[in-house]
């Protein structure tokens, strides 16, 4: 792991946080990273800030759905078969909204690092485990 040499801290769009509340996300952060004890304690960091981060979010877009959710006759949201909330009218609004949720750059106040992928042993990182850690990274020079 090397110091970025970059001032500027980790800024990622609030619409990370769905993919970070998957099953897939909560699977890797369980699995042995393939780097050094330093790197992968700071990527644990990384992952408890953006945790930190994703409940406020989460909590927000529970605000909007309970804003925008069509109620049935107990006024408990309308759920449809397939598992979504049912919104009628007032689907376009909650979307604009959502959409101005899910945009919001968060500011992390932790600066990106280097990977030093010659101290990788181990498994590698499939595609999509990559990019779970790409937001949090630069790229080497000349790569």
């Amino acid at each position: 792991m090397k110091k970025s040499k970059t001032n500027k801290t980790i800024r990622i769009k609030a619409e990370y946080f769905e993919v970070f509340n998957s099953p897939e996300f909560t699977e890797f952060r369980k699995k042995q990273l393939p780097f050094s004890l330093k790197t992968n304690y700071w990527l644990a960091r990384v992952f408890n800030k953006v945790e930190a981060e994703a409940k406020v979010y989460f909590q927000e877009k529970q605000k909007l759905i309970d804003q925008y959710a069509e109620k049935d006759e107990k006024g408990e949201t309308k759920i449809l078969a397939n598992g979504s909330v049912f919104f009628g009218k007032k689907s376009k609004e909650f979307l604009k909204k959502f959409n101005e949720l899910q945009q919001a750059e968060i500011d992390l106040g932790i600066r990106p690092i280097k990977l030093d992928f010659a101290e990788a042993k181990g498994e590698q990182l499939s595609m999509v485990e990559f990019g779970y850690i790409l937001p949090f990274i630069v790229e080497e020079e000349g790569v």
